[in-house]
């Protein structure tokens, strides 16, 4: 099992036919008061192989530090962009 984030052979291939470059798929996800991440969703997509590579390093993360409200732990929507490079 890998927590690192993994260039997918599909994208490589799209990139590489430009030249190279890079990408970013954007993500929305909620940390619960415990820091356990759900409800993960792409909120800009950039190939299917990418999208599937983000989900999967977010679901095998460890445990986030949730936030913090007026002396307690709260649930959070966060949101966050993964960027594969190819040169």
């Amino acid at each position: 099992m890998s927590h690192s984030l993994n260039t997918p052979d599909r994208l490589k291939s799209i990139l590489g036919a430009k030249g190279g470059g890079k990408a970013t798929v954007f993500v929305l996800f909620s940390i619960d008061k415990e820091g356990n991440l759900s409800d993960i969703i792409i909120d800009r997509s950039v190939e299917w192989s990418a999208d599937m590579e983000v989900i999967r390093v977010l679901k095998e993360s460890p445990k986030w530090k949730p936030a913090f409200q007026n002396g307690r732990n709260v649930i959070y929507w966060h949101r966050q962009g993964l960027t594969f490079v190819v040169n």
